[in-house]
């Protein structure tokens, strides 16, 4: 799979060039930007992949998580979901915060009227168990 997105980085630089071809460069935009450390991280990790080295496989699994994001990045709709989430998700923290306080005021109110009233213990001998309460002496 890596070489798939190898060859694709390839052909985007060989197209737009790299850095310094105007302003439709391929590391001028933040998802090629994205994708292009995906694939050097992944080539790095594929080449140093004898050595057992764990930094570099969680590097390699951290990038690949990214991978999706590039969705994000060509799809226009879920660019204004996206905006639209961040935009309404501190108005929603705002309101989970007033629904747990509400939340802690109903049970500060419930435990302080109902204190110990709701709790009720009846042994059922019908079930055939036979509960006995003994008293431990220390000797």
């Amino acid at each position: 799979m890596t070489i798939i997105f190898t060859i694709e980085v390839v052909i985007k630089i060989v197209s737009k060039g790299f850095i310094f071809n105007g302003p439709k460069s391929y590391l001028r935009s933040p998802a090629n930007i994205l994708d292009f450390f995906v694939v050097l991280i992944s080539l790095v990790s594929s080449f140093i992949q004898g050595g057992n080295l764990g930094t570099v496989k969680v590097l390699r699994i951290a990038t690949r998580l990214t991978r999706p994001m590039r969705l994000v990045f060509r799809d226009e709709k879920l660019k204004i979901s996206i905006k639209v989430i961040q935009a309404v998700l501190p108005k929603i923290m705002k309101l989970l915060f007033i629904y747990l306080l509400f939340c802690m005021i109903f049970a500060t109110i419930s435990v302080s009227l109902l204190s110990g009233r709701s709790f009720n213990c009846k042994l059922d001998q019908s079930i055939g168990l036979d509960l006995q309460l003994h008293e431990t002496t220390t000797e």
